[in-house]
């Protein structure tokens, strides 16, 4: 949610105020298309030092983007959906029949 504030230019606060929890929910599965914030630019960088790396090395080994990317591994990762539903099922409150 952080970094959909920070790209939307709001607090979070804010974002909670003014967003609905399908709004929320749409922004969750674009972000799985389109990756928001600096990671993207992380990847993009560490392809154009890959690919000067490798005009400037003798044939053999290759250099890849992630060779430039030092927290490629700290990135958090997505959970599926199972994992998510396996979390959040158990804290929403039960429906009275």
């Amino acid at each position: 949610m952080l970094r959909l504030a920070l790209a939307l230019g709001m607090t979070v606060a804010d974002l909670e105020s003014r967003m609905t929890a399908r709004e929320l929910g749409e922004w969750m599965a674009y972000d799985r298309l389109e990756p928001i914030g600096e990671w993207r630019g992380d990847v993009r960088a560490g392809i154009i030092a890959a690919t000067i790396a490798n005009a400037s090395r003798s044939k053999g080994k290759r250099a890849k983007p992630a060779d430039f990317m030092p927290f490629l591994d700290d990135r958090p990762r997505m959970m599926s959906p199972d994992e998510f539903a396996a979390k959040v099922v158990p804290l929403m409150p039960k429906r009275s029949t």
